[in-house]
C-alpha cells in the first residue's frame, strides 16, 4: 500500500471532502463521522484499587496507597550504588552517589511530581539514571496507569485481540503484565534492590511495619547482608512471618494502589469535546481555539496520527517500530525493543524486533524527552520526525510501512503541536504528593 492509498483510506474513514463531502461540518471542520469517532476518545472512569484491594474493601486499598505515597518518596529501600560496570559512571553530573553508598534512589526520582511524574533529573534527560547508571529507556509516566488498565483490559476484550500481547501495556517493550510488576526494575538497574532490601527497610522503620502488619496481617522479616559473602540473612521477631519473596509481591500492590491515585484528565480537548453545539458551533472552549482545532483535524487526517494514537489514552497500546535511531548520551547502540523482550532467547521475527509501545499522549506537552530513550527533546522535533518518514538506519527491524514522509505544511505542522499542547489535563491532586520539606 502506498502512502496515498492509505491517506485516502484514513480519509475516507473519517468522513473527508474526496469520499464523502454533502454531511454538515461541526465548526466547519468535522464531519458528524468525525465528531462521532471523536467521542470514543472520552475517558472512562479509572479503578483507582488493584483488583487484590479491590476485593476487599476501599479503606484497605486507600491506608495501601497511603502506605506506598511514603514508599514512594523514600530511599532506604535501594541498594548500593554500584559503578563497577563503567566507573566513569561515578563523574557523571546525574550520579546519586559515590560508589558503594545505600538508600540513594527512590521511586520519585525517575519519576518527578513536578514533571508529571517523568525523569528530568538525568543529564540530558534521555534516559533515567539509577544506583547502577543509566537505564535502558526513557522513564514513562505512572500518571494514568489506572486508566490505561482500564483501557488494556477493554482492549483484551475485542475478539481480534491478541490474548498475549494486549495486556503488556506498563513499559515500552512489554515487559509487565501488571503496574505493580514495575517495580522488578528495582533489581536490575533503577534501585539496585530486592526482597532483602525492601524487606529491612520496612522492618526498621516502626510506622511501616505497622501499615505493613494492618494491611497484610503479617510482618516483615530482618534481612542483613552477611559481608564478603553478598548473601542475606533473614531472622523474624514476629508471626506469622512473610519471606522477602512475600514482601517484595506485597510492596509492589502497595505503589500500584498509590500510583492508581495519579491521574490527570479535563484537558483543555476533553472539554472542546464536551463542548455544546449550537447550530454547528460548538461553545468557546478555554485553551482550544481555531490552531488546536486545525491541528486536531491534522492529527485525524491527512497526518494519520491517529492510526495509532486513538481512544482515551490517544494511544492503541500496541507495539509498532516508527523507526527511531539508537542515538543519544548512553543510549545502546542496538535495542530490539519488544521483540528481546518477549522472544529472549528465541528466534526473533525481523517483523517484531523495534518495536515500542505507542506512548499515551495525554500530558504530551508536558512529559518530554520523547521516544523510547528519549532521543528527542521537543514536541517540534517529534513531528519533524515523522515529517521526514523516520530515521533511516540505526534502529532494530523493519519499520512500520505506514512511516512515510509527511505530507504537511509547516503551518500544519504548527496547529498540529497547538492541539497536542492541548491535552495537557488538570494536575494529579496534590494530596498524594508530600509538601517539600
Amino acid at each position: 500500500m502506498t502512502r496515498g492509498q492509505a491517506l485516502l483510506g484514513v480519509v475516507c474513514l473519517f468522513g473527508g471532502a474526496s469520499c464523502w463531502s454533502e454531511q454538515a461540518r461541526i465548526d466547519d471542520t468535522f464531519t458528524e463521522d468525525e465528531w462521532a469517532f471523536l467521542q470514543t476518545f472520552e475517558p472512562p472512569g479509572p479503578e483507582l484499587c488493584p483488583p487484590q484491594f479491590a476485593a476487599t474493601s476501599l479503606d484497605r486499598c486507600i491506608a495501601a496507597a497511603e502506605f506506598g505515597k511514603a514508599l514512594f518518596f523514600d530511599k532506604t529501600m535501594s541498594g548500593p550504588i554500584d559503578y563497577s560496570a563503567d566507573p566513569s559512571l561515578a563523574n557523571d553530573p546525574s550520579a546519586l552517589g559515590a560508589a558503594g553508598e545505600d538508600d540513594k534512589v527512590a521511586c520519585a526520582d525517575c519519576h518527578d511530581p513536578a514533571h508529571f511524574f517523568i525523569d528530568t533529573r538525568s543529564a540530558p534527560g534521555n534516559l533515567s539514571f539509577g544506583a547502577k547508571g543509566p537505564t535502558k529507556h526513557n522513564a514513562m509516566s505512572p500518571v494514568n496507569v489506572s486508566l490505561k488498565a482500564v483501557v488494556a483490559r477493554a482492549n483484551c476484550e475485542q475478539p481480534d485481540a491478541d490474548p498475549f500481547e494486549c495486556g503488556l501495556v506498563f513499559s515500552w517493550t512489554g515487559k509487565y503484565t501488571t503496574a505493580a510488576e514495575v517495580l522488578k526494575i528495582a533489581g536490575p538497574k533503577a534501585m539496585n534492590s530486592n526482597g532483602e532490601e525492601i524487606a529491612n527497610a520496612i522492618h526498621n522503620n516502626g510506622s511501616y511495619f505497622m501499615s505493613y502488619a494492618g494491611l497484610f496481617g503479617s510482618f516483615p522479616p530482618s534481612c542483613i547482608k552477611v559481608p564478603m559473602i553478598g548473601t542475606y540473612e533473614c531472622t523474624c521477631d514476629s508471626m506469622p512471618c512473610d519471606t522477602p519473596a512475600e514482601v517484595f509481591t506485597n510492596i509492589s500492590l502497595v505503589l500500584e494502589a498509590y500510583i492508581r491515585q495519579l491521574n490527570s484528565v479535563g484537558s483543555p480537548f476533553d472539554n472542546y469535546l464536551r463542548s455544546p453545539i449550537v447550530d454547528g458551533r460548538t461553545a468557546p472552549v478555554e485553551h482550544f481555539g481555531d490552531a488546536e482545532r486545525r491541528g486536531l483535524a491534522v492529527f485525524i487526517g491527512k497526518g494519520m496520527c491517529v492510526d495509532c494514537h486513538r481512544g482515551p489514552l490517544l494511544s492503541d497500546l500496541k507495539f509498532h517500530n516508527t523507526g527511531v535511531a539508537q542515538l543519544g548520551a548512553n543510549v545502546s547502540p542496538i535495542d530490539g525493543g519488544y521483540g528481546d523482550e518477549v522472544f529472549g532467547d528465541l528466534a526473533v521475527p525481523d517483523s517484531r524486533l523495534g518495536e515500542f509501545l505507542t506512548p499515551p499522549l495525554r500530558h504530551v506537552a508536558e512529559t518530554g524527552p520523547y521516544m523510547h530513550a528519549g532521543q528527542y527533546a521537543t514536541l517540534t522535533e517529534v513531528i519533524e520526525f515523522y515529517r521526514r518518514g523516520g530515521d533511516r538506519q540505526g534502529f532494530s527491524g523493519i519499520k512500520d510501512g505506514r512511516i512515510q514522509p509527511l505530507e504537511i505544511t509547516d503551518d500544519e505542522a504548527r496547529d498540529l503541536e497547538a492541539f497536542l499542547r492541548s491535552l495537557t489535563g488538570r494536575p494529579v491532586d496534590s494530596a498524594w504528593i508530600p509538601e517539600t520539606p
